[in-house]
């Protein structure tokens, strides 16, 4: 007959046991570990009396709630717990009784570790993803994480997370990870992440690491089963896209993130998804597709967003026919991403003239669309945004730019500010563009008669975009300098930046030159004001170099050299690309688990 009081170690070993606490003597004897957990109770099995078979199995998977003893959770010292419960099981004749006890009220968990004075860990005292308060008597794996996710994503206001730069679709993950096993694992490498990213310890990489390959495990699986399928699952997307932000947390210099990029690129590209929760999806669409965007300027291609699909979606006249109608906010957002999605195109269309000039037909698709862009753009509701949602300081960026900047912006909300700065990123890239057609083409828009705004209008818009988006880095690096997420989605649009100061540059040193020829309002400056404007554009460069220098450092990335932003800047603007330049980055199997990068060249 089985004996409740017997130790795990004597039962195991099916010997006689004296049953002594806290060690009875055959452990103490050969130094073994002993504890007594036999006969308590360790878990609530919830089953569907209605789903039992003849045999008095259960037909349906149960839920298993597992319960913890008080002595199990870190507590305060010397800090009183009232119990309310006391819970026994009757044992044999001759054994002892097991209680477990519950507090009556849930009392604040310190940590018994020696504090850090890491400032990530810092960061993750304020968002305690696994901090576990005590627990109630009824507590699963799945609540757990919940709870964690919770408290991770919802430390702060969505306006004021830096999480928020995800989107709003991550509020609605709690109620969905329990539905699609694939994305209840997706959020558990994401947390783990996280907590890896605030405590970069070998024990964390570990956890993350295995969460990582059960995640990647299930989300594959997953595909495979709908590979023949037109529309893939809503919930997929949600586990890709998770999966690619707990791989940047985990670091950037191994390049896996850009993976998930690609296959959220893949699954979005023709809008065919199913299932999707309309209160986010857009977000999500909205939050995507600018990766996708800054990937095709670099590598020389149209973005896969640029579809009959998205097109339909996002022009003017969809919104018009919407009811209610969307608010400015919205408006300016789609209607960005309308003008955005195009750059590309034209991009495209643009290098091919000023490889081939002579084909007049692509020249012309190139200056009718760059002259539709133009036409389109959004700056009502955009001026709507900034009216109700900015704050103008009269603080400069910097100290060193106080002369020509001398005032910066701070945003409303975290999606304010990526809102606004996407914005007069579109206009950056459009004035590059239009510049590039009036350097290579501008007998032909003169002769022709297009109806291009003039250069000196484009070179002032080009301008006033970089000033804009200089004002704005101080608001950026100020949301949680220790988790500079909101600094890192803005690294395009700040390194891009440099485009008009670097365009300045060049043509006040070609002015300065004694062949180098001049428009009717540069033959107006004088060589000292010419000179003062050289230095303010030399000096706004290099400030706009290292400030993106700043944040690769914080997230661990090699300083990018000016030379070699000049070289993106031209291709962002429809020159040549280089041959050195990559045009695609593909991963391929390596040896065992390792996957490894291959870069493609146009030569």
């Amino acid at each position: 007959m089985t004996r409740t009081g017997k130790c795990d170690t004597c039962r195991l070993r099916k010997v006689k046991c004296d049953e002594k606490h806290p060690k009875c003597s055959a452990c103490s004897l050969k130094d073994r570990s002993c504890s007594y957990t036999y006969g308590q109770l360790s878990a609530v099995v919830i089953e569907d009396p209605n789903q039992y078979s003849s045999h008095g199995k259960s037909k349906t998977t149960p839920l298993i709630y597992p319960l913890r003893l008080l002595s199990e959770v870190p507590s305060e010292p010397h800090q009183d717990t009232k119990l309310r419960i006391t819970m026994e099981k009757e044992a044999e004749k001759g054994a002892k009784k097991r209680p477990t006890r519950f507090p009556s009220t849930p009392s604040t968990i310190t940590l018994s570790r020696k504090q850090s004075t890491s400032p990530r860990l810092d960061l993750l005292r304020r968002f305690p993803a696994h901090f576990s308060s005590i627990p109630s008597s009824l507590e699963s794996p799945e609540s757990t994480l919940t709870a964690r996710y919770i408290r991770l994503f919802s430390a702060s206001t969505l306006d004021k997370n830096p999480f928020s730069i995800l989107g709003s679709w991550i509020t609605s993950i709690p109620a969905r990870m329990a539905y699609d096993p694939a994305l209840y694992l997706a959020v558990e490498y994401a947390v783990n992440a996280f907590l890896k990213f605030c405590e970069p310890s070998w024990g964390r990489s570990v956890i993350a690491g295995r969460s990582r390959a059960r995640g990647l495990k299930s989300l594959h699986g997953a595909l495979s089963e709908q590979a023949e399928e037109k529309a893939v699952r809503y919930d997929l997307v949600l586990a890709t896209k998770l999966h690619f932000s707990a791989e940047v947390l985990m670091g950037l210099t191994a390049c896996y993130h850009t993976i998930h990029a690609s296959g959220i690129t893949e699954m979005l590209k023709f809008g065919t998804v199913e299932g999707i929760d309309e209160q986010h999806f857009w977000d999500l669409i909205d939050n995507t597709y600018i990766d996708d965007v800054s990937e095709s300027l670099l590598a020389g291609r149209v973005s896969v967003y640029d579809n009959d699909t998205y097109l339909s979606l996002t022009s003017p006249l969809s919104l018009s026919l919407q009811n209610p109608p969307p608010s400015p906010f919205q408006t300016a957002s789609t209607l960005v991403m309308h003008s955005f999605i195009q750059i590309t195109r034209l991009a495209c269309l643009v290098r091919h003239s000023v490889a081939y000039p002579a084909d007049i037909e692509v020249l012309t698709s190139a200056l009718s669309l760059a002259e539709s862009l133009w036409v389109l753009d959004p700056s009502t509701p955009i001026s709507t945004v900034l009216a109700s949602s900015t704050t103008l300081l009269s603080i400069p960026p910097c100290p060193s730019i106080a002369d020509i900047i001398p005032s910066s912006l701070h945003f409303c909300s975290i999606q304010v500010a990526i809102l606004l700065t996407r914005y007069w990123m579109l206009r950056l890239h459009l004035c590059g563009v239009i510049q590039t057609l009036y350097r290579y083409f501008s007998a032909y828009i003169e002769g022709a008669g297009v109806h291009l705004p003039c250069l000196e209008e484009v070179r002032d818009m080009d301008k006033e975009a970089a000033v804009n988006v200089a004002m704005s880095v101080p608001y950026a690096i100020t949301i949680e300098p220790n988790l500079p997420l909101v600094p890192l989605r803005l690294l395009p649009v700040v390194q891009i930046s440099m485009g008009p100061w670097y365009r300045a540059v060049q043509r006040l040193e070609k002015l300065s030159s004694p062949s180098g020829s001049t428009s009717v309002l540069e033959s107006t400056l004088d060589d000292a004001e010419s000179e003062m404007e050289l230095s303010k554009a030399r000096r706004m460069q290099d400030w706009v170099v290292e400030q993106g220098n700043q944040i690769h450092d914080a997230w661990g990335l090699e300083r990018v050299s000016v030379e070699y932003l000049k070289v993106g800047v031209d291709i962002m603007a429809g020159e040549e690309i280089p041959g050195w330049v990559p045009r695609r980055i593909r991963f391929e199997q390596g040896v065992g688990d390792e996957l490894v990068m291959r870069l493609e060249y146009s030569n």
